[in-house]
């Protein structure tokens, strides 16, 4: 049997097994030595390069099921989306896309992750959103459930986030 590797940006990595690819991020170690690999399949209507920082951001990470079905919610309205959680019995992070980009992610207990362009990132910062290291500079951050803090239209930043991600798909 062989295996491919190919080293992507963000610190992603597809791995090539039996004719199978799989999304692997390392656990520890180089790229120029030995490494421990963790695998997590990835659907192949994912398997694009615009995908491989947020895959990797949220590679091992988990999401409360109260903050992935606010997630759900805010986007039952918006048509083409693929909701998709690699393993909803873990209660792992959970990611919608639409034409095969991922636009949004639940992660954690209260966290939801748009992928926006220039103009909107900026304003999300100016609202409350926050940035997301190493994902890349249009992602935006918001806390769901802060009672000090007004309640982000979180309706508003996936429409925004899935208008967008259709445009780039096009």
């Amino acid at each position: 049997m062989w295996i491919t590797v190919e080293v992507l940006p963000f610190g992603c990595v597809m791995l090539w097994l039996a004719n199978k690819r799989l999304l692997v991020k390392p656990a520890f170690g180089s790229l120029k030595g030995e490494m421990a690999l963790s695998l997590e399949p990835v659907p192949d209507y994912l398997q694009r390069s615009e995908n491989c920082s947020v895959l990797a951001f949220l590679h091992g990470k988990s999401a409360h099921g109260d903050v992935s079905e606010v997630l759900v919610q805010v986007a039952a309205p918006l048509g083409d989306v693929q909701e998709v959680c690699p393993d909803p019995a873990a209660f792992r992070y959970v990611v919608l896309a639409t034409q095969g980009i991922v636009f949004a992610f639940a992660v954690g207990m209260d966290q939801i992750g748009f992928r926006l362009n220039h103009k909107y990132a900026q304003r999300a910062l100016e609202t409350g959103g926050l940035p997301i290291d190493g994902i890349g500079p249009d992602w935006r951050m918001f806390e769901v459930f802060r009672s000090d803090y007004p309640s982000v239209d979180l309706g508003f930043w996936a429409r925004k986030a899935y208008v967008i991600a259709r445009g780039a798909a096009a």
